[in-house]
């Protein structure tokens, strides 16, 4: 049985009798202090609350020339509305909108009579007493009548600033949740890697949204596993991407490859042609000081297998990264960490009982797998297009020697929700490969990633997550500086992105709806501001349930183990291009 729907409770009139009783001489709005001035209205308090009242066209002669003493209501005035808090009057001229506020002085019941007894209207109805303020806007502009097309009960600032997401548009649009589609055909299925940007997402973000004219270059300023990369290639475009991370970068390197696959399997087959002749006396490197706590994430067995099986791909297939990849994974699956996590937690005592993984085996089947990722990019993807793999860093510049201003045509990312320490641990998760390999940026990752670094000054200026950030400032003021931190660095990646896209290029970024002490960031918004700043204009936000984004379903909201809240359940695709 269907459930029955919500009905809005409807609206009802006040007593007008009693409103006279209870205020024989006429209510006085009390006005409250001036917290802040709404720019560039200096005087007008922003919480103060307004009535927005429809005027008849054909009754507007004095609202027009700014004489009106009086404004009378029809006879019916809704009881949802506290008149004690109103303050000003904005009369809304029927066809035309509004321009003008006044300041209400009284507000009492009465007729028409009551003025003019010859008058036969003896209906009772709220009389405002109001004197001419200020003119709000150049021109009249519409504005939505929200109760009986007649009334709207809102703050001054409400009236001035409309809100962040009227603004910015969100498109709620189900095609994008892409629920049985195959993320992991191509080179998409080498290597899992945290809150990968599933590539249906990106495929159609460039399909729908390329810029008209030029499109010969992609930039994906935090290219993660390369996605983004991948996608531009299968359809001939060349691409750039930068991460700081070693790991990521190998991913992008060899997802976007041409390898020789007959070359490959012939390497792949003199690799495991070794295994059946592995002896632990035949291993050269059995010093694994470089991995931090080794004895307490592996057997001593499988770290001889694994330095074995690089050993063969240095000896027989020339050290080649398509291998090494492999050989990534497999160093991550065979260790002690709890499946599901990207942090470093090591299995129970149970579970390590059962866990007797088969090394030579494991990295076969991520080879095998590759190797038909491989051939479905290399029949695909046009031999001639390539993609450039950098470690610079987006929010301290973008090196005009590797993109010069104005030479990108389209960006498409997803960005970081957050710092590292507090949403997802790129630096932990890729901490198996990049210290097996001894690449230095190893320990450090999280702290050189955006946030990781803090501070205790903000260098954005934001309208759209103000309220959000004070809220959680007043919660726990660390936090708040954590948060800000991230701001900081990716207001600077933002303007610096932006240099590099040309005119009439278009942004695509994909960002989710992160929680910091149980309050909602819309990132999407403060993305759409802060491209705004900068010279771009916002198209449509495209909103995406995710249902098979590899994410924390879960996440601490103190930081404090034990204590779980739901993380992010949406994607907001934000489009913009440049004006």
């Amino acid at each position: 049985m269907p459930a029955p729907k919500l009905r809005t409770p409807k609206v009802l009139s006040i007593d007008f009798e009693e409103f006279r009783d209870t205020y024989q001489n006429g209510l006085v709005p009390q006005p409250k202090p001036i917290e802040k001035a709404v720019h560039p209205l200096e005087g007008l308090n922003p919480n103060a609350r307004v009535l927005v009242a429809v005027v008849p066209l054909k009754n507007a002669a004095k609202i027009f020339d700014r004489t009106a003493k009086v404004y009378w209501t029809r006879p019916k005035f809704p009881n949802t509305i506290d008149l004690k808090q109103v303050e000003y009057l904005v009369p809304y001229i029927s066809g035309k909108g509004i321009r003008d506020i006044y300041k209400v002085t009284k507000i009492h019941a009465g007729t028409k009579q009551d003025i003019d007894p010859t008058c036969e209207d003896d209906r009772m109805r709220l009389v405002f007493e109001m004197k001419f303020e200020k003119q709000l806007f150049d021109d009249y502009k519409p504005h939505d009548l929200k109760i009986w097309h007649c009334f709207t009960d809102i703050t001054v600032e409400e009236l001035l600033v409309p809100k962040a997401d009227a603004i910015y548009h969100r498109l709620v649009d189900d095609r994008w949740s892409f629920r049985t589609a195959n993320t992991k055909e191509y080179t998409h299925c080498y290597h899992a890697y945290p809150a990968m940007m599933i590539p249906q997402v990106a495929r159609t973000l460039i399909e729908e949204y390329k810029p008209s004219g030029r499109l010969e270059c992609i930039f994906d300023p935090y290219a993660g596993s390369g996605t983004t990369l991948v996608e531009a290639n299968l359809i001939g475009v060349n691409a750039i991407g930068t991460d700081l991370n070693p790991l990521a970068r190998m991913m992008s390197r060899v997802k976007t490859t041409h390898y020789d696959q007959p070359q490959i399997v012939e390497w792949f087959e003199n690799i495991c042609s070794h295994f059946k002749n592995y002896d632990p006396n035949i291993v050269r490197k059995k010093d694994f000081s470089n991995i931090s706590n080794y004895i307490f994430w592996y057997t001593e067995d499988a770290l001889l297998r694994l330095s074995y099986i690089q050993q063969l791909i240095d000896d027989h297939a020339n050290g080649c990264e398509f291998f090494l990849l492999c050989l990534a994974e497999t160093v991550r699956e065979v260790s002690f960490t709890r499946n599901g996590e990207f942090k470093r937690f090591k299995m129970s005592e149970k579970s390590l009982e059962k866990f007797k993984p088969d090394v030579f085996d494991l990295f076969k089947r991520k080879v095998t797998r590759n190797i038909n990722g491989l051939h479905q990019f290399n029949t695909t993807a046009p031999m001639q297009t390539n993609s450039k793999v950098c470690d610079f860093n987006s929010t301290f510049g973008i090196p005009d020697t590797i993109l010069p201003e104005g030479s990108v045509d389209m960006v498409v990312t997803s960005p970081p929700y957050g710092d590292s320490h507090t949403t997802v641990a790129y630096g932990q998760f890729s901490r198996w490969a990049n210290e097996w390999f001894c690449y230095k940026e190893a320990a450090s990752l999280d702290s050189m990633l955006m946030g990781g670094k803090k501070t205790r000054q903000e260098l954005f200026t934001t309208t759209t997550i103000r309220q959000e950030l004070d809220a959680i400032r007043a919660l726990d003021e660390k936090r708040y500086w954590e948060v800000v931190s991230f701001l900081n660095d990716y207001t600077l990646s933002i303007q610096n992105v932006a240099k590099v896209v040309r005119k009439g290029g278009v942004v695509c970024y994909v960002v989710g709806d992160r929680r910091v002490k149980g309050i909602q960031i819309p990132l999407d918004l403060f993305t759409a501001e802060t491209f705004s700043h900068h010279g771009f204009k916002h198209k449509i936000t495209l909103v995406r349930e995710i249902p098979n984004k590899r994410m924390p379903a879960q996440t601490s909201p103190t930081n404090q183990a034990g204590l779980k809240v739901a993380t992010m359940s949406q994607e907001f695709l934000v489009i913009l291009d440049k004006q």
